[in-house]
């Protein structure tokens, strides 16, 4: 019987090759997969650390910007041209009054002088005598202190107006969120007024073409056909021209924002979004007005630069100074860092200044004082004038605010009788007893009462900010 026949170990079976080499293709899709994993984290992980676009902010030339009335205002707040240049003038008026002690303190100064000196004598100039050298070489340092009672005025002067400066700046800041408000709420009563000219186009050109069948059959004059042409023809320039006004409204008031000329700008906003009603108007709130403030203000300034002028001019001037000085005989044959080869010297000096000009009656010092109290004076007229004048434009605007709230209870009326009117126009024709241009019509007649009301309450928001702006508060 013959012996089975044994294989050789060291060669591979076939089916041992076989079963490796789809191992090593798991191994390989194993680490692809890993790779794509980690490659997608990583991803992730930059996404993440990516700053979030902020809002109202136009992310490239020619974008689209949606702003309401409160992002507007912080635009213009923040970008405005004049509004940054007042911030500036506060801002060097900040550092002259932290820096206004330094009048306190002492002058100091230094000086070198180099001389050369000739003798005259016997018809010939020496040079020199008995071996001098005509060379001297003198370094000095003094310090002066002027001791005048102006100087604490002056500081006081200085802390006055950056006052009356931040002041000046407050009130730019609430005019711009007034005149910023304003031109926002106008603008959306201009595209109400455009989309009304547009409805009404819409509907002259119905009545053109009606009327134009209707002469067709012979059912009207070409007179009413004619008429219908003229109607329409004129609403093209009054659409025109208030797509102008609002073009132009538009610029003047991305101008007022600081913003690029061609970036488009969308209005989000309404101006029937409010309740109105009778304001109340607070007492004493006259003198919290920036003007009034900073006339107020300015009055103090005046009063200060009037005891700046006395003390200069009318009262003694106290001065100390003392110099210290040495020279150098021979500066090119002497060492100069030897103390003994400089002469020195030292001086103190203490001077009152007593000024006799104020005793003329005609002299400049009282020429100057007596035209500071002159204003003096017209600056306190002039803050009397605007009390009144403050107490007259608030009294003014809330007649304005009662004559619109009244206004406003007339053309609601109006609007529920237009309202009334279309649907009865709507009932009719669905009925067949009316044209579809009748329908048209009542349906502008609605949204012109419509645009009334929308604008009165334009004239009543407007009144009101005028009205939180004189009173320098919220209402």
């Amino acid at each position: 019987m013959p012996r089975p026949r044994v294989l050789d170990a060291r060669v591979p079976h076939p089916s041992t090759v076989a079963l490796s080499l789809p191992n090593r293709a798991d191994s390989a899709l194993g680490f692809r997969l890993v790779l794509s994993h980690a490659l997608l984290l990583l991803l992730l992980l930059i996404l993440l650390l990516l700053p979030a676009p902020i809002p109202c902010q136009e992310s490239s030339p020619g974008g689209v910007m949606t702003l309401d009335a409160e992002t507007a205002v912080s635009m213009a707040l923040e970008r405005n041209l004049d509004v940054r240049s007042e911030r500036i003038d506060l801002a060097t008026r900040r550092r002259t009054r932290d820096t206004a002690w330094n009048r306190l303190l002492p002058s100091l100064s230094t000086g070198a002088a180099l001389s050369h000196s000739k003798t005259y004598g016997s018809g010939q100039a020496s040079s020199s005598a008995g071996g001098v050298s005509p060379w001297s070489l003198s370094l000095s340092v003094t310090t002066r202190l002027s001791l005048d009672g102006s100087v604490v005025f002056s500081i006081r002067k200085t802390i006055l107006e950056y006052e009356a400066e931040r002041i000046s700046l407050e009130d730019a800041e609430r005019m711009l969120t007034r005149d910023v408000k304003k031109a926002f709420y106008s603008l959306l009563l201009q595209e109400a007024e455009i989309g009304l000219i547009e409805q009404n186009i819409e509907t002259a050109r119905t009545s053109y073409d009606l009327a134009r069948k209707k002469y067709d059959g012979g059912l009207v004059s070409e007179v009413e056909v004619l008429s219908a042409q003229v109607n329409l023809a004129s609403l093209g320039p009054e659409l025109e021209e208030a797509q102008i006004a609002y073009r132009t409204g538009l610029m003047e008031f991305r101008n007022v924002l600081g913003m690029e000329p061609d970036v488009e700008l969308r209005l989000d906003g309404e101006l029937d979004g409010f309740a109105a009603g009778v304001p109340v108007v607070p007492e004493g709130h006259f003198s919290s007005r920036p003007d009034v403030r900073l006339l107020i203000k300015e009055t103090e300034i005046l009063e200060t630069e009037k005891r700046i002028v006395t003390t200069e001019e009318f009262t003694p001037a106290l001065s100390l100074s003392y110099s210290y000085s040495g020279t150098l005989a021979d500066p090119f044959g002497q060492p100069w860092l030897d103390v003994e080869s400089w002469s020195r010297n030292g001086r103190l000096s203490i001077a009152i200044d007593v000024p006799l000009d104020p005793l003329f009656p005609a002299s400049s010092s009282r020429v100057r004082r007596a035209e500071v109290e002159d204003a003096l004076r017209k600056k306190e007229l002039a803050l009397t004038a605007k009390l009144r004048d403050a107490r007259v434009q608030v009294e003014s605007i809330v007649l304005t605010l009662n004559k619109s709230i009244r206004t406003l209870d007339a053309l609601r009326k109006n609007v529920e009788l237009a309202r009334r009117i279309y649907a009865m126009r709507e009932a009719e024709y669905g009925a067949g007893l009316s044209e579809l241009l009748e329908v048209q019509k009542a349906f502008d007649d609605l949204r012109e009462a419509e645009l009334d009301v929308l604008t009165e309450r334009y004239n009543y928001r407007a009144a009101l900010l005028d009205l939180e702006y004189a009173l320098n508060t919220r209402l």
